[in-house]
């Protein structure tokens, strides 16, 4: 098993700050709400992301790969 990071409290908000404005900037424009969603079990890793436009309605799109390893890292402590 591996040794988690030593990423305090601080250095956590930082990061989910970090992808916050990732998921910002490459979501569509028409964007109201978005979600990230990450699981993670062993080697097993699922990412989801959606969100809702102005009007409720469910919009999709393909993240970044940078919003994965910025998931990862916050879990890894790192």
């Amino acid at each position: 098993m591996s040794e988690r990071g030593s990423l305090g409290p601080t250095g956590q908000h930082e990061l989910l700050g970090e992808l916050a404005e990732v998921v910002r900037a490459s979501a569509p424009d028409d964007f109201e709400v978005a979600a990230v969603e990450y699981l993670c079990g062993g080697r097993c890793v699922k990412l989801r992301v959606g969100g809702e436009d102005s009007t409720g309605q469910p919009v999709g799109w393909e993240p970044p790969g940078e919003v994965g390893g910025l998931c990862w890292r916050r879990r890894a402590g790192k």
